[in-house]
């Protein structure tokens, strides 16, 4: 999906685990004021405020992320580019991870491990209940 960027904010974050990242939230003409979180990397360092770029969206619960289309990074770094019917799967798989984890935060109450958010340092993955 094409995005024109009106805002960008990086932030440093540490996952649960203790590993260093980059949180990278955008504003977007074609989602309006709701922010779209991913990370920042090699394939997004190039992006400027006023860039029309592609990026696959994806909605997680309230959440709405993006991340760099997986074509990209082959295409890239390799000149392979997948076929259209196995990035048609990717998508749907995604899409039906995102529903489940949505599924399982409502049912459990709790928010999943999986990326989709501020990370809750209040709350440690020890601190909590685990899911049997």
């Amino acid at each position: 999906m094409k995005l024109t960027l009106t805002k960008i904010v990086d932030r440093n974050k540490v996952s649960a685990k203790g590993k260093a990242y980059v949180s990278r939230s955008i504003l977007c003409n074609e989602y309006g004021d709701r922010w779209l979180s991913g990370f920042a990397g090699e394939d997004n360092a190039s992006w400027k405020e006023g860039d029309t770029v592609e990026a696959d969206v994806a909605t997680k619960g309230e959440y709405l992320n993006f991340s760099v289309p997986k074509a990209t990074h082959k295409t890239v770094a390799t000149g392979f580019q997948p076929a259209p019917d196995i990035l048609r799967l990717e998508r749907k798989i995604d899409a039906i991870l995102a529903e489940c984890i949505w599924i399982r935060t409502k049912i459990t109450g709790q928010e999943t491990k999986e990326y989709h958010g501020e990370p809750n340092f209040d709350n440690p993955p020890s601190a909590q209940p685990t899911i049997q």
